[in-house]
This record gives structure tokens, C-alpha cells and sequence, in this order.
């Protein structure tokens, strides 16, 4: 599917972990987001940003680098301007992660009046 992307990481024929996301469109609106934002960080058109799903790698696997190495790979490939992502509140280790990978804060959102509370972050891609 040409608006989503994956990043599959293996060794030796074993799945070590993955990243995926999906293009957002024109038509998505930030509901959820309890912090003021420019109108403008918010506008969306069909190539503008890449929403982040998930970074996945084994136990075993974790703290080797491969995460990041999967999270750039998965956005070399992409025609989108920014990626998304959202951080749990309670994983500020999460967080500092993402912002060495050169994400930003740019609010808190609650999709879901009974959803956890996230930290949205944004990246340029490129």
C-alpha cells in the first residue's frame, strides 16, 4: 500500500523488529490535541506528514541501535515532509529517545476521552 511503510529488521531468518506507519491525509483533523497549536502546524494535505505507529524490537535485540536504525530507514523512504508520533506521558524515558532522534514536543493529546494522555512529537524528514 503506497501510504503505508514498514521496516523489517532480521537476523539469520529471525524477525528482530520492526517500524511502521502511514501517510496522513488531507482530511485528518487533530482531535485530541489539548495544547494550543499554530493553525498552520496543523493543516495537512496528502504528503505532509507520516504518522508513526510503533518502533518494535526483541528484548534481546534492544539497546544495540536497531530501533534507530529501523525508525531511519522507514523514513528514507518517504515522500512526506514530517513524521508523528505519540509518547505515553508516563514514558518520559520513551520521549528523551525520540528527541535524541531529533523529534520535538509540540503538545499533549488525548484522542479519546478515555485514552491515555501523549506527548506529540513532530520531526522533519530529510
Amino acid at each position: 500500500m503506497p501510504r503505508c511503510g514498514c521496516a523489517l529488521g532480521e537476523v539469520d531468518g529471525t524477525v528482530i523488529g520492526y517500524a511502521y506507519g502511514f501517510a496522513r491525509t488531507a482530511a485528518y483533523q487533530w482531535n485530541g490535541l489539548i495544547t494550543p497549536a499554530p493553525a498552520d502546524l496543523l493543516q495537512e494535505s496528502d504528503n505532509r506528514t507520516f504518522a508513526l505507529c510503533e518502533v518494535m524490537v526483541r528484548k534481546s535485540w534492544r539497546g544495540t541501535g536497531i530501533a534507530r536504525t529501523l525508525h531511519e530507514e522507514l523514513l528514507s523512504h518517504r515522500i512526506e515532509d514530517r513524521s508523528h508520533l505519540l509518547v505515553e506521558e508516563e514514558h518520559p524515558s520513551v520521549r528523551a529517545l525520540y528527541e535524541r532522534w531529533g523529534y520535538t514536543w509540540m503538545g499533549i493529546m488525548q484522542p479519546y476521552p478515555d485514552s491515555p494522555r501523549y506527548d506529540s512529537m513532530l520531526r522533519l524528514i530529510g
